[in-house]
């Protein structure tokens, strides 16, 4: 993938050399150098991703349960020190790329994001400091390998922290989130560091939101000096709803467990952290079974993971010294179990997310190649047309732009009426949703005893399991697999018959490729996608619910982040499923019959919610091939403006020896780019 994305930078920088303003008048000569410039940015920042963000790692837990401290270890970047401390006593100090703290410090969310070597900023040793304020779009450059006390005042809100901003007017704003570059880094993986969920800055959710719907995979981390419990029981709640949706893995971590390395029980030798991460499993396993007759992914077979990454610096610093102890730092790097979770990491990269993630990178820098690849061949093509058929030509270029541009409006509200008829077909199958759920629960509420967390727990793992369980057997995937597949043909055909209408027999010979499904897959610009509340305001009209009724599920349901729609992976994404804050209804000191009454009458309200979820996210990923369409039409619409352009310039300087010379430089060079197309084609299509 990089080697290809190498081939398209040369590509793209050849081309000045062609000298293509000097050998045709183009009057958009300055908006075409104008593109050069940004195709060539963006294939950078494809070879940026293609090397380093093949799949995207959510941290999250409770406070000080040791995710800064983890991440940072993770790609080898904490660090080890023996200090002597004020008492004269020798101890312990570490230094990771984040600050990590016993108390509630983290105020925002932080990444970790390895880049090519090369990048403009000097990401080396433990990287660069970058952070983004709140109502601000553009990243302020702090430093590189900044010391801890300037990393803790950008990432907290601790006021004795914030003096130590290296900007004065920096100390006055409010972090919306943090950015550290990393050239030097073990894992081809980007590390979110997520706070809890209510943060007092509603930014922080939303950033937060964001990186759940584009993370590939959790991590989860607890400390081993305590079990899981209540306060962590609406994260994991979350995190079930999430996983069952969506289908993204969950890692489960006990960290930390050099502080729990104490034996309790003589009569089995069994260890303090060991203790912990039984009785952590055994809490997954009881608050949420397994599906009947099926493996729980939520847990998988190990389900938590003991590692220590103080053990795993310090094993290295053990081995840096020599002095004889490289055998002992040996056995604490062996013990620290780091390098496991790193294989755990690594083979998610390797079965899955990274052929996508390279699936996607190909399609991308596909159709911008192909896009400028289109152009030079019809210049190469022009330049061997003799005058009397270029002239004709130029006539009927012109009729064909205005036909175009006369069908583009029509053709997104074609296909809006079309994608609300799908959708409809899809909310009818819901019909049966809330007798499904009364049937299936009621009873097993009526013998629950809610007051009881674990039990309270596997009604709601039940809960979720039977509306994914219904989705699949009882119709709206498959309708909306059957739906999706006419939505996306009907698309299809939709953009071929307006360009066929607007481009029958290229007269000028140009081999430009018809548009196929792959290219309709393509994410839109930001300049062609439709914004949150328009998407939310066509599915109010089909499901016939207000507006700001559907717009509370979908904030509820972590879907809104910013002006777009955040459409995670799995269709049926979890609702929360807002349902689950049922749980608001649940007082101490109710009574046990009023909460089972308050679960059972949720029922209707859960299967609403989760139709109007389902409905929303397909409704999103259908508008964004309409967004897509459109993008499609106007580019050709400015490729036959171009094309008119050059004609025009051809018929202004009818120079044949110059146009033999613009052949002989054009034509090795559209060969090129078409091998160029074709291994990114293949790249595309084998990690599908």
């Amino acid at each position: 993938m990089r080697r290809a994305l190498d081939w398209a930078d040369d590509w793209l920088n050849n081309e000045p050399s062609l000298d293509l303003e000097g050998a045709v008048e183009l009057e958009g000569a300055k908006l075409d150098r104008e593109w050069l410039t940004s195709a060539k940015q963006t294939i950078r920042q494809l070879r940026i991703r293609a090397s380093s963000s093949l799949i995207n790692v959510a941290f999250v837990g409770g406070f000080s349960s040791g995710k800064s401290f983890l991440i940072g270890a993770l790609q080898h970047k904490l660090q080890y020190e023996a200090v002597i401390n004020k008492t004269g006593i020798p101890s312990d100090r570490y230094v990771g790329l984040l600050f990590s703290a016993p108390q509630e410090t983290t105020a925002c969310p932080a990444t970790v994001v390895p880049v090519d070597a090369d990048t403009e900023l000097d990401a080396s040793d433990r990287g660069f400091l970058r952070v983004r304020f709140s109502g601000n779009k553009e990243w302020e450059n702090i430093a590189n390998s900044p010391v801890p006390a300037v990393v803790a005042a950008y990432t907290t809100q601790d006021q004795e922290m914030i003096i130590n901003r290296l900007n004065a007017s920096h100390r006055e704003q409010v972090v919306a989130e943090v950015e550290i570059l990393l050239s030097d880094f073990t894992l081809p993986a980007k590390l979110y560091d997520l706070p809890g969920h209510g943060s007092l800055q509603p930014v922080h959710d939303e950033i937060s939101n964001r990186a759940w719907a584009d993370a590939d995979c959790f991590v989860f981390t607890t400390q081993a000096t305590q079990t899981v419990g209540k306060s962590d029981d609406e994260l994991i709640r979350r995190l079930y709803d999430h996983h069952v949706n969506s289908g993204k893995p969950i890692i489960w971590v006990v960290t930390g467990i050099d502080r729990a390395n104490v034996t309790r029980n003589l009569s089995d030798n069994k260890v303090a952290w060991q203790e912990t991460v039984d009785k952590d499993n055994d809490y997954l396993r009881g608050s949420f079974p397994s599906p009947y007759g099926k493996p729980n992914t939520f847990y998988g077979a190990d389900g938590f993971i003991g590692v220590s990454p103080a053990w795993e610096a310090y094993g290295r610093w053990l081995t840096a010294r020599g002095n004889g102890r490289e055998a002992d730092g040996d056995d604490y790097i062996s013990a620290s179990k780091m390098e496991q979770l790193r294989s755990v990491l690594t083979g998610l990269i390797e079965n899955g997310t990274g052929r996508r993630h390279i699936s996607i990178i190909s399609r991308e820098a596909r159709s911008l190649i192909s896009s400028r690849l289109g152009l030079l061949v019809e210049l190469l093509e022009t330049a061997r047309l003799p005058l009397d058929r270029l002239a004709a030509e130029n006539s009927d270029l012109r009729r064909r732009l205005s036909q175009l541009q006369s069908a583009i409006p029509n053709v997104r509200q074609q296909l809006g009426a079309a994608l609300q008829a799908h959708t409809r077909n899809v909310e009818r199958a819901f019909r049966g949703l809330p007798g499904y759920l009364h049937a299936e629960l009621d009873g097993q509420i009526r013998a629950a005893d809610l007051t009881k967390e674990r039990e309270a727990n596997r009604i709601d793992a039940r809960k979720t399991q039977l509306l994914k369980q219904w989705a699949a057997d009882q119709g709206p995937e498959r309708i909306w697999d059957e739906e999706s597949r006419k939505f996306l043909d009907a698309t299809l055909s939709t953009v071929r018959v307006v360009l066929g209408d607007t481009r029958p027999v290229d007269k000028l010979g140009a081999t430009g490729t018809r548009i196929d499904l792959e290219q309709l897959r393509v994410p839109p610009s930001e300049r062609y996608r439709t914004g949150a509340q328009d998407v939310i305001g066509q599915v109010s009209k089909v499901l016939g619910i207000s507006t700001p009724v559907v717009t509370g599920i979908a904030a509820a349901a972590g879907l809104i982040s910013g002006p777009i729609l955040a459409v995670p992976a799995g269709l049926t994404l979890a609702a929360g499923l807002v349902y689950g804050l049922v749980r608001r209804h649940k007082g101490k000191s109710d009574a046990l019959d009023l909460l089972r009454s308050a679960w059972i009458q949720s029922l209707d309200e859960a299967a609403q919610d989760y139709q109007v979820i389902f409905v929303l996210a397909i409704s999103a990923k259908a508008t964004s091939i309409i967004d897509r369409a459109a993008e499609i039409l106007a580019e050709r619409g400015a490729e036959l403006s171009r094309k008119i352009l050059l004609a025009e310039g051809g018929l202004a300087a009818p120079d044949n020896a110059s146009r033999k010379e613009l052949v002989v430089r054009l034509e090795p060079y559209c060969k090129t780019g078409e091998k160029l197309v074709s291994q990114l084609n293949e790249l595309a299509g084998s990690f599908r």
